[in-house]
Order: C-alpha cells, then structure tokens, then sequence
C-alpha cells in the first residue's frame, strides 16, 4: 500500500468513525468488550498491517468519555489515533487484551485533558517500539499510574513523554531500561504536581539530549539521579532543571563533559531558588561559558549568601574553605577538575547564643540557657504556651520520643501506621507518631511482646536509657568499651555499660568528677535542662546526623 494510500485510510478511519446515532451498527468479527453504562458513539479499528488489516485492535467511545480497546494490532502511522477528534472528552482507556505495536507510542494518551484512568497497560507489549514520545503528555487529570509494565529496553525517544501531564504526584520509573534511549527532551517538563522520582540506576550513557527533562516542576522536592554516568562532547542539557524551585539538592558527581562546541548547558539551574547543595565530579566543565543561571544564595539571619565547600565535614557542618557566591561556583564550573570536585553548601550564619531569654523560667545567667535556646532555635522544642520552659521538670518517654522525631525524623519520610504498636499508646493519642517512628527506627522497643508490649509513655526518662536512646538514635556506631569502667557506680558489664561509655567518649556527657572518681548516676531522672545539652552537644559534635534538623 502507498504512503498516500495509507494516510487516507488513517484520516478516514479518525474522521468518519462510525456514530452509532446516525448509523447502523457493522458487523464486527471479533467479539467486542463489555460497554458502560453510558451508549457508546463511536467505534472503529486501529489501522492493521496490510496483509491483515482486520487484525486492527477495536476500540470503542462511549458517551461519558470511557474508552475500550480489544486486543489486537496497534498501527499508529503518523503519531495519531483513531479517536483524536475526540481526545478532550476522553476520561478513561481501558485495554482488555494483548496488544501488538507496529509502530512507536508516541502521543498515545496526547492532549487528553480529561483522562484519569488508564487500565491494563501490562497488556501492550512494548517490546521492538523505538519512541514514547509525548506518550502521556497534556494528560492532565492522571494523578498515579503504573507503568511498571512497560519493557523500554528498545526506546530511543522519550521526549515529551510526560510533558504537560500537571496533576500527576507519582510515578515509579525506577526500573526502566534506558541504555538506548537518545533524547529525553522536556521529558518531565510542566509535570507541575509531580512530587519526587528515583531514576538513580537509569543508565543515561547514550542519552546526551536532556533539554528541559525536569523543567518547571516546582513541587519536585526529590530527586535522585546520584547514578547517572554523563559523558560525551554534544550535551545538550539547557534548562534541564529550570524553574524546578523546589529541588535542594542535586548529584551530578558522574558527570563527565568533554571540550565541543557543541556542549549547551545554558539556564540549567536557572529558577532554582531553593537548590542549596550541589555535589560536583572532577569532570563537570561548562566549557563554552554557558550562562547556567545558578540563582543567588539567601541571605538573611540563617544563610550567609554563600556557597561553601563540604571537604572533611558533611553537608549540614560543612568544614571546607572555600567560600563563594553563585557567581563565583559558577566560574569555578568553567574550569572544573579538583577545586570543584566536591559537595558545596549554603553557608549558614553561625549561631551564637542570645543575650535575652525567651523562655521566663530560664534565666540568661542559667548554665543551660544557651542549650535551651539552641534546642527553642531547632525547633526541637517549643516550651509551654504559658512561656515556661520548666527545666527542672523530669523528661517523660513520650517527650524524649518527640524530641528526636523533631531532630531526625524525615516526617515525610515515614508513614504513621493504623495500628498502635504498644497498646499503651492509642492512634489519636499525644506523640503516637513520635513513639512510632522511635520503635520504627528501632531506638525503643518497649517492653514486652506481641499484643502485650508496652511503651510507658508517662514514665520518666532515667540517665541510663538516655544514654541508649541517644547511641541507638546515632545508629549504634561501633564502639569497643574500655577494659576499665570510667564511672564508679557504671562497672564493666552493667546494664547500658556500652552506652554509657560511648556517651563520655563523645563528649556528651562528663558525669559528676568528685576529684577521686567519676559519677554517672545512672538511675536519677533526666531534667530538661539536662537534655537540652546532650542533644545539644549530641548534634553539634556530629554524633547524630541533623539531616533533617532544623539548624539555627
């Protein structure tokens, strides 16, 4: 069959569907898939192959928008389908049986403003197709979907794939197989509600067209692309992550960039107001002086309006000595090699210790009240809504629970569960997340077992499982304890007897020095002031991690 031929049976078969109103329906020799409620009006084939079109996949429209399609052979000669005059009113496609591609996928489910639901997608066998461009996009209503089933072994285009599609929030890709692909152009782009995506393991060496992939996505608040290898001398990835605001962080220690003048990495941080550490390899050149757009840094009472280099600390106390503006990295991205190679970091405003007190009951003359200033600063605490702070007031389990969760959780990290582990602890009541995720995390597991295991919300906090909350909560590093014990009322293989030990190697704790021996008192009851400086001197020693604290 001709070219010409072909393109006037495919505009007839998308123009002149059969309207079931106006027209008797044609008898069709493989059986039909249940309708909806709803009256269909409009049926028709996809375009077989020439030797047997009637192998065409049926597929028909129905009144509120649904539509089916049967099984059989998906030919989409010139990037259209047979209900294109129809795709603003498509609200569902549902496959009902194998599909066969004979030619790409690209802007299957296009333009479809209204389509929320698409069903048996496992169904397509996506084996030998060669692009998925635009295949979802302007699919503006799809909120999830699984496209676990798709084999992209043997794509080369996925630009636009995604494009557009504005009310998606999460898509698991992570397992595709991207070796051939050549082009992910604004593969993301305008994926406006889309929250986060682990596309780590992709193997990006043959892709080097990336323009706009993750591009005005301003909810993308995760992203991992820690693993992608990018080398070659035709990069092409301008405004990869433009206007994608609400990225932090960003790994591109594999990036490798030869000399070309074919190299645009132009406007790729550009709009990135929130993106405050980037990690660098040696091999990161912006070889032709391409204005990247990295935005400034903040500067107000937290950030200094620089960027600083991590060297021997980490990335929430970076140790580098390199400090330098937005103008400055970027310069240094002209060059590249070792001065680069490394994490860089909005420079934070060192915290010093106010000279008023914002809690009546912790005076400034206090020895805690730069500790309990530093702990109202992390928001780790609040104190009482009557501005006390109570610092001789014993710390409860529940209250040790909430202290931690406020200085390490990831709280979008992790999902409260429906059921109480402990059955002292009810779903609706105070801290039930905090104790949680402490079980979770594995700091506290409570007392007994099963359905008996109890957590004793109430009880007082005693000096000794502090020392184990906070060792387990630092991720029970390896510690090998000394021969001799260092406190006198804490022998060699006492209870918590690690613990404690690790606690005064670290500087956490001193205990009470009576001039011939130490003290640990490991049975009196924690004060809040008292944990204000463990968790003070805990964090700021590096001991517990800060990730997701919030530093003053």
């Amino acid at each position: 069959m001709t070219t010409r031929r072909r393109l006037a049976q495919t505009l007839a078969i998308t123009l002149t569907v059969t309207l079931l109103s106006t027209a008797p329906a044609q008898a069709n020799p493989e059986p039909v898939p249940a309708a909806p409620a709803s009256a269909p009006i409009a049926t028709g084939r996809f375009p077989g192959p020439d030797d047997a079109p009637a192998t065409g996949a049926p597929w028909r429209l129905y009144s509120d928008g649904a539509v089916i399609v049967g099984a059989g052979v998906m030919y989409l000669p010139w990037w259209t389908f047979p209900w294109t005059v129809s795709s603003t009113m498509v609200t569902s496609i549902t496959f009902t049986g194998p599909i066969t591609p004979k030619t790409g996928l690209s802007n299957l489910f296009t333009n479809m403003p209204l389509l929320h639901t698409i069903e048996g997608l496992h169904h397509i066998d996506t084996i030998g197709v060669t692009s998925m461009t635009g295949m979802f996009s302007g699919a503006g209503s799809l909120v999830n979907l699984d496209v676990s089933s798709l084999d992209t072994s043997t794509v080369n285009f996925m630009d636009r794939m995604f494009a557009g599609a504005n009310s998606l929030i999460e898509i698991d890709v992570s397992n595709w197989d991207v070796s051939r692909v050549i082009s992910m152009d604004s593969m993301f782009a305008g994926a406006t509600s889309l929250a986060g995506l682990d596309v780590s393991t992709w193997n990006v060496q043959r892709s080097p067209s990336m323009a706009n992939m993750f591009a005005h996505t301003p909810n993308l608040t995760y992203l991992d692309i820690s693993g992608w290898e990018v080398s070659g001398w035709r990069i092409n990835a301008a405004n990869m992550f433009s206007g994608a605001s609400g990225l932090t962080s960003l790994d591109l220690s594999g990036w490798n960039i030869q000399p070309s003048n074919f190299t645009n990495l132009s406007g790729m941080f550009s709009g990135m107001t929130s993106l405050r550490e980037l990690t660098f390899g040696s091999g990161f050149v912006n070889v032709n002086d391409n204005q990247l757009g990295l935005p400034d840094v903040l500067t107000d009472a937290t950030y200094t309006g620089r960027w600083q280099n991590v060297g021997g600390g980490t990335s929430v106390r970076p140790a580098g000595e390199m400090v330098v503006t937005s103008v400055e990295l970027m310069a240094l991205m002209g060059t590249g090699g070792a001065v680069l190679a490394d994490t860089w970091v909005w420079q934070r405003v060192p915290w010093s210790c106010p000279g008023t007190a914002r809690f009546r009951d912790v005076a400034v003359r206090s020895q805690f009240h730069c500790y309990v200033e530093w702990l109202a600063a992390t928001e780790i605490t609040t104190g009482w809504d009557d501005g006390t702070f109570r610092p001789g007031a014993h710390v409860e389990r529940q209250a040790m629970a909430a202290f931690l969760y406020r200085g390490l959780a990831d709280s979008a990290g992790f999902t409260t569960p429906g059921q109480a582990q402990f059955r002292d602890k009810l779903t609706n009541g105070a801290f039930f997340r905090q104790v949680e995720w402490l079980a979770h995390e594995g700091i506290s597991t409570g007392w007994g077992a099963g359905a008996h295991r109890e957590f004793r919300p109430s009880a007082t906090v005693e000096r000794q499982a502090m020392a184990a909350f906070l060792y387990r909560a630092a991720g029970s590093p390896p510690f090998t304890p000394p021969t001799q014990a260092t406190f006198r009322d804490v022998p060699v293989g006492a209870a918590f007897f690690r613990e404690i030990e690790w606690l005064f190697s670290t500087e956490i704790t001193t205990g009470w020095d009576l001039g011939t021996h130490r003290e640990f008192r490991p049975g009196e009851n924690v004060e809040r002031q008292a944990m204000a400086a463990f968790l003070y001197r805990a964090f700021n020693n590096g001991h517990l991690s800060g990730t997701h604290l919030n530093w003053p």
